[in-house]
């Protein structure tokens, strides 16, 4: 194998593993972020004596945004990265694929931009229920 040879695979199996690690660390900040959102809505529950009406319910509303718009951004880069370790996949010889247990209809299923969306609708209900639940309880404990 020439030494160019040696480097290009280096750097593929080192884009692999920085892809793979992405994606882990990405599915983690899925749960941060909702975690996180569901805390400011009960601290912002907790505070509503302290605070008048429109800037607690402009709070509530940009909790709800800021969340929705980093789970979408995450998915994004969910999907981007997916993408790139699917063609890496690709790539395999067959008696790779067979030994690695990995087929043509899996690679295809996990390259698919719907890979892994029920997670973000999971994620997304769930703060936009939080917010309903908080702003109903707020309404009716004044």
């Amino acid at each position: 194998m020439s030494d160019n040879e040696s480097k290009l695979k280096d750097e593929t199996s080192l884009n692999f593993k920085v892809c793979f690690e992405e994606v882990r660390f990405f599915k983690q900040q899925q749960w941060r972020v909702t975690y996180y959102c569901l805390l400011l809505f009960a601290v912002l529950f907790y505070l509503n004596d302290d605070i008048s009406d429109g800037f607690l319910l402009f709070c509530l509303y940009v909790v709800l945004a800021i969340g929705l718009i980093l789970l979408i951004d995450i998915q994004r880069t969910l999907n981007k990265n997916r993408k790139i370790i699917a063609n890496f996949l690709k790539s395999f010889e067959k008696e790779t694929k067979a030994r690695l247990n990995i087929n043509d209809q899996e690679i295809k299923k996990y390259k698919s931009s719907s890979y892994g969306l029920l997670y973000i609708i999971v994620f997304s209900f769930v703060l936009i229920l939080a917010h309903f639940v908080v702003l109903y309880a707020i309404i009716t404990c004044r």
